[in-house]
């Protein structure tokens, strides 16, 4: 290879590994702005609530997710964006319950 074809080389090379490092970093900076939220339905008498309806809204921006909890009452909202979130749970024959689930940086 003559000396200008490994000055190109080298260039492409270099180029191609710094966008290898941004594209890490960058990855490494998204996963960091996700959180979760973990919880349990119980009914009045401390019992499991199966089946029951959970929405968190983010309250800054509006956007929401939708999950129904499980046999054991257990639901889970992941890759949620880091911010303040409204929590409520819903179900026919029960009066609404609400919570604010607080997140940070």
């Amino acid at each position: 290879m003559n000396r200008l074809g490994r000055s190109v080389f080298a260039v492409f090379a270099l180029f191609l590994g710094l966008f290898a490092v941004l594209l890490q970093a960058r990855t490494a900076r998204a996963d960091n702005l996700y959180g979760s939220i973990r919880g349990t339905v119980t009914d009045p008498s401390g019992a499991a609530a199966p089946d029951v309806d959970v929405t968190a809204t983010n309250i800054a921006t509006g956007a929401s997710q939708h999950v129904t909890t499980s046999a054991t009452g257990a639901y889970s909202f992941l890759q949620l964006a880091i911010g303040d979130y409204d929590v409520k749970a819903t179900k026919s024959g029960f009066r609404p319950s609400r919570r604010i689930e607080f997140t940070w940086t």
